[in-house]
């Protein structure tokens, strides 16, 4: 059996009679708590406590956190598509509230933008089909975006 590694940051194969010892997990949960940007993890044990992982890496790139929220509904636009684009690539995120067993999240999108400081395009296509655009948003920020009034019929 591979012995653990104890380098920081590293994944060990712990082996058979080790991981059958180790609490189940019921939920695992991310968010992030401390606004840095970071996502954190919280695991759920159905045999014992809650635990907390907090993402302490250094920081290596910028980001962005978005709500998408629909005020005609007064709730979040679930199920909206969000593309963001920085330096020529494109990354998608569908907005959500589940994330596992018995667990539910924050209904945000999290990027990671790598170097970049401006955001040059996000796109979200609301659940009904309505697009809206947005050009030139600033990193490192969580940003609410309201969906546009519908035009009268």
């Amino acid at each position: 059996m591979p012995r653990p590694r104890r380098d920081p940051g590293q994944l060990s194969n712990l082996g058979r009679k080790r991981a059958w010892a180790s609490p189940s997990g019921t939920s695992t949960v991310l968010g992030d708590l401390d606004l840095d940007g970071g996502l954190d993890v919280l695991l759920t044990q159905s045999n014992g406590p809650a635990r907390l992982f907090r993402n302490e890496a250094p920081r290596r790139g910028s980001w962005l956190v978005l709500r998408a929220f629909d005020p005609e509904l007064g709730r979040d636009a679930v199920g909206a598509r969000v593309d963001v684009e920085t330096g020529g690539l494109t990354r998608r995120a569908v907005v959500t509230s589940t994330c596992s067993y018995l667990a539910a999240v924050e209904p945000l999108v999290h990027f990671g933008l790598g170097g970049a400081a401006v955001v040059d395009r996000v796109t979200i296509q609301w659940p009904d089909g309505v697009r809206q655009r947005l050009l030139g948003l600033p990193a490192d920020r969580r940003v609410v975006v309201y969906k546009p009034r519908s035009p009268a019929p």
